[in-house]
């Protein structure tokens, strides 16, 4: 994985809803990964130990990655704090109105 979004160009069989449900469903994540890290620097002052060393050591783990676990003042940008605050409700009703496989599907 060489760590681009989107990933290398192949052939997409999505549905009409699922590209508005991968775009807020990235920006939720990315707007939970720097909140957790924000808040973790709170615990890190109270334990006086250093968020940074604590960033970089989960950062090591692959599935977590070390982009976006830099402590701030929070989060901008253009789209992530305008669609990470309508998040719940967007995927609530983008949910809602998707039709749900009639057997339960692995995701292993």
């Amino acid at each position: 994985m060489n760590g681009s979004w989107p990933p290398a160009p192949r052939a997409w069989s999505w549905t009409t809803r699922l590209p508005r449900l991968v775009k807020i469903s990235a920006n939720a994540f990315l707007a939970t990964k720097i909140s957790f890290i924000n808040a973790m620097s709170q615990v890190c002052d109270a334990a006086e130990a250093s968020v940074t060393a604590l960033a970089e050591a989960i950062g090591m783990d692959e599935r977590i990655g070390s982009r976006f676990l830099r402590a701030g003042i929070g989060f901008g940008g253009g789209c992530l704090p305008r669609t990470s605050g309508r998040s719940r409700p967007a995927l609530t009703s983008s949910a809602s109105a998707t039709p749900r496989p009639s057997s339960p599907r692995s995701t292993g």
